[in-house]
C-alpha cells in the first residue's frame, strides 16, 4: 500500500477490529500448544520433550476424559470438570460463590449470542425484539441481534465522559425505539471495545439500576478483563457489582455475562 502525501515510504494497514491478535503479529502462548499436542499425542508424557509442568496438566486433563483419550464426545469434562475451575476463578476473581452449574461453555460469544437472543424473540410478534448495543463498540451484538430476528438500538459513548454510558441519553433511545420494538436487553462491553475504557462503580450500578427499572436482560461482555489497562480503576466485574448492590437489584436482574475460557481456566 503507498503511504500518504506527505510521508515517507510505504506502510501497511493492520485490521485490528477481528479479535484476531495473532494475525497482528501476537505470538502464541507456548504453552497451551504444548498441552494441547501432548493431549493429542500422549506418547509425549513418557519423553521430555515438554517441561513437566505441561505433562502434569495434560495428564490431569486425560484423566477427565473418556477412556483417556481427547477423541471421545466427553461430556463429564465439559458439563462438570471445567465450569468447575472456571467457578473457582471467579471466585478468586469476585469473592463470593460461584456456581458451576451456571457455567455454559460455547466456542467464543460470536457463536453463543445470537442463541441467546434468540430466546427473547417471539417470531409469532409483530413487534421485534430490541437490544440496545453501545456506540462505538464491536459490531457483534448489532449483527448478533439481526441473525437472531431482533433489531440493534444504539446508544451513544461519549469520549468526554471517558466513554461512560450516559444513563438519561439510554432512556431516550428507549423512548424512542418503543414505537417500533421492545426493548429487552441491554448489552454492555467492560473494558470498551474498541475504547479500552473501564467502567467505574458509580457508571455500573447506573447501569444496573437502569436493567432493574425497565426491565431489561443484562448481557456482559467481559471477555478483554485481562487486558485492562487503567492502574487508577481496576477491572471490577458486573457479578461482583451486583452482589455488593444488594436486594432489590441482586435479585431481580437477570445478568449474563460472557468470560474468556483461555484466561480464566489457564492458570488451573
Amino acid at each position: 500500500m503507498a503511504a500518504p502525501e506527505g510521508t515517507a515510504g510505504t506502510f501497511q494497514a493492520l485490521e485490528c477490529g477481528g479479535d484476531d491478535p495473532h494475525s497482528m503479529g501476537w505470538a502464541p502462548i507456548p504453552v497451551l500448544r504444548q498441552v494441547l499436542a501432548t493431549c493429542v499425542y500422549p506418547e509425549l508424557l513418557d519423553t521430555d520433550t515438554f517441561p513437566e509442568a505441561v505433562r502434569g496438566r495434560a495428564r490431569r486433563i486425560l484423566r477427565e476424559m473418556d477412556s483417556g483419550n481427547i477423541g471421545g464426545y466427553n461430556h463429564e469434562h465439559r458439563s462438570r470438570c471445567v465450569p468447575e475451575r472456571v467457578s473457582r476463578f471467579l471466585e478468586r476473581r469476585d469473592g463470593i460463590p460461584s456456581d458451576p452449574k451456571n457455567i455454559i461453555l460455547c466456542s467464543g460469544t460470536a457463536s453463543i449470542l445470537p442463541f441467546v437472543l434468540s430466546l427473547l424473540v417471539d417470531p409469532r410478534s409483530a413487534v421485534p425484539t430490541g437490544v440496545l448495543v453501545p456506540v462505538p463498540g464491536p459490531p457483534l451484538a448489532a449483527l448478533a441481534a439481526g441473525l437472531a430476528g431482533a433489531v440493534p438500538i444504539p446508544y451513544p459513548l461519549e469520549e468526554s465522559r471517558e466513554w461512560a454510558p450516559d444513563v438519561a441519553a439510554i432512556r431516550r433511545e428507549l423512548r424512542d425505539a418503543r414505537g417500533r420494538c421492545t426493548p429487552k436487553v441491554l448489552w454492555v462491553v467492560n473494558p470498551g471495545d474498541p475504547t479500552g475504557h473501564v467502567l467505574s462503580r458509580h457508571s455500573m450500578l447506573a447501569l444496573l439500576s437502569l436493567a432493574f427499572e425497565e426491565p431489561l436482560l443484562l448481557l456482559v461482555d467481559e471477555v478483554h478483563q485481562e487486558r485492562s489497562f487503567s492502574p487508577d480503576r481496576p477491572f471490577v466485574s458486573f457479578r461482583r457489582a451486583l452482589a455488593e448492590a444488594g436486594p432489590p437489584l441482586s435479585s431481580s436482574i437477570q445478568l449474563v455475562s460472557f468470560y474468556s475460557l483461555s484466561k480464566s481456566a489457564a492458570g488451573e
